[in-house]
């Protein structure tokens, strides 16, 4: 009767562990979660502040810009190109 006791006693500390170990890889995976969102975060802002600087440029008359605002277009699927070529005539006229 002893031997059962001392199994039972292993199996609940057993199961205990299981939980923790579920418990910690989900804190894993929010840590994964949270670090992925700020990552893209910062790709988001890096690509608005170039966006910005390009437009700038293409404003000020840089030919160069205009050429790879055509080539954008040109490679874009058909959904972006419309709205990329919508974008670059508004730019232009101001």
């Amino acid at each position: 009767m002893n031997q059962n006791k001392r199994k039972a006693e292993i199996e609940l500390q057993l199961k205990k562990i299981n939980d923790r170990e579920k418990q910690l890889k989900a804190q894993m995976r929010a840590i994964d979660a949270r670090e992925k969102e700020a990552a893209r975060k910062k790709e988001t802002r890096a690509k608005i502040i170039l966006g910005g600087f390009l437009v700038n440029q293409y404003r000020r008359g840089d030919s160069e810009i205009g050429d790879l605002f055509n080539k954008a277009i040109q490679h874009a699927n058909e959904r972006d190109r419309q709205a990329l070529s919508t974008y670059v005539e508004s730019i232009s006229t101001k």
